[in-house]
């Protein structure tokens, strides 16, 4: 066993293992604060997780954007020649956005009959925390 007692194994000057320090000696002992321990608001903060556009698909003259949010907050995807749009989420989560083309644009695609390359940024504003972006090119035929 491990007894404290002398004499016995794991007493003083025993062979079993060690159940407190020896006469006179000092055991320091340093804990490291994980970020698990640590309280809300204590200084320690989460790395930041990013919005991620996961695809993106074009049907006439609407955009369709699947996104991974990592979070609570507002996603907004805009671009030249896009009408904004924006979705709430509640938590983290994979959202659907239609963006449609502006009526300059679409205008503009059907008299061309040639391939639009529109650039469209997502940004997403969390509750609490950083906020993040993610761009896309999508190409319009």
């Amino acid at each position: 066993g491990s007894g404290g007692g002398t004499g016995g194994p794991g007493g003083a000057g025993g062979a079993g293992g060690a159940s407190s320090p020896a006469p006179g000696s000092t055991t320091v002992v340093y804990e490291l604060a994980s970020p698990s321990d640590a309280s809300p608001g204590a200084g320690v903060k989460a790395p930041a997780a990013k919005v991620k556009i996961l695809s993106h698909e074009v049907k006439g003259d609407t955009i369709t954007l699947v996104v991974r949010v990592p979070a609570a907050g507002r996603l907004t995807v805009a671009g030249k020649g896009v009408r904004p749009v924006s979705k709430q989420a509640d938590e983290a989560e994979r959202l659907t956005l239609r963006a449609v083309l502006t009526k300059a644009e679409a205008t503009s695609l059907r008299r061309r009959h040639r391939r639009l390359d529109i650039k469209l940024d997502v940004s997403f504003k969390p509750v609490s925390g950083a906020s993040s972006t993610a761009a896309a090119t999508v190409k319009i035929d």
